[in-house]
């Protein structure tokens, strides 16, 4: 008994089981996405069907997918979607091989989508190296204006947008030439020339090549702006004639930018979010949130 009174406990040496920080998911779709938005969204593809507006159809439903595969997993997407969407993909192969150039560039937008929306079937798509290769001369040239203006923000976007269209479609295609007069050096200065570079191009970049981009984030005051622009199209407010579309597209980047890891395969596109924990101490591994589609 006495030994055991000796034996006094210092408090400094106790060790107090402090609270482990949960990383933030600064956008999750489950939390975001409401069922009015949902089913808002969802009648509007059928609008977008009946109207036989295939570009706009095709991205907002990959966008879709991408926010909340489960659910989209109910939307009922038809034959008829893929065989025009895959019609476009031909068509433009068909005009490639008789007259060697193209007059638009469709196809590689929609083959896109299409791989998301379709991953069974696009192989069925015979697309053409050349086309791909078209698109990979458009990355090249819209980048090498940085050079000449780091500041040029929109060849910064489009070059962003193309390369995640090749990377995507087929991966080991092309990559980015970072030598000091490659279009990847390019692309970098012109990132590092802008503060606040729009959430269309990281989440394009992230989509292409996460761990060379994942470290140019959104600033806390674009977050918040990027959330307000989420909110006003929610309200109608938006510049152009697709407004859910829009919206779509705008929460698609949202959760691109909240990432935790991003992972592109010949099958289709991992989104992994951070996970939180409503408890203050984390009493076992938490495991990060993967999102297929």
């Amino acid at each position: 008994m006495l030994d055991a009174l000796d034996k006094r406990v210092n408090i400094k040496d106790l060790a107090l089981e402090s609270p482990t920080k949960q990383a933030q998911v600064l956008f999750d779709p489950e939390r975001e996405i409401t069922r009015d938005d949902w089913s808002n969204m969802v009648n509007y593809l059928d609008r977008l069907r009946n109207e036989r507006a295939w570009m706009v159809f095709g991205e907002m439903a990959a966008s879709m997918k991408l926010l909340l595969p489960d659910k989209f997993a109910t939307v009922k997407l038809t034959n008829d979607d893929w065989e025009v969407m895959k019609k476009i993909c031909d068509n433009e192969r068909k005009a490639f091989l008789e007259d060697g150039q193209l007059d638009t560039n469709e196809s590689t937008p929609v083959a896109f989508y299409s791989k998301i929306l379709f991953p069974e079937k696009f192989p069925q798509v015979d697309f053409l190296d050349e086309i791909l290769a078209g698109t990979v001369e458009q990355v090249k040239k819209d980048a090498q204006e940085l050079f000449i203006d780091p500041e040029m923000e929109e060849y910064l976007d489009w070059a962003a947008l193309g390369y995640s269209y090749v990377k995507f479609i087929k991966p080991k295609f092309y990559s980015l030439d970072f030598s000091p007069e490659g279009e990847g050096e390019a692309i970098m200065n012109g990132l590092k020339a802008h503060d606040d570079v729009s959430i269309r191009t990281l989440a394009s970049l992230r989509i292409a090549d996460f761990e060379r981009f994942k470290n140019f984030k959104l600033t806390p005051n674009q977050w918040k702006k990027e959330y307000d622009v989420l909110g006003q199209i929610r309200q109608g407010y938006s510049p152009s004639l697709h407004p859910l579309a829009d919206f779509a597209v705008q929460a698609r980047d949202l959760e691109i930018m909240a990432a935790e890891d991003i992972k592109v395969t010949d099958s289709g596109i991992n989104i992994i979010l951070p996970r939180t924990s409503r408890s203050l101490i984390s009493k076992s591994p938490t495991l990060p949130q993967r999102r297929n589609f």
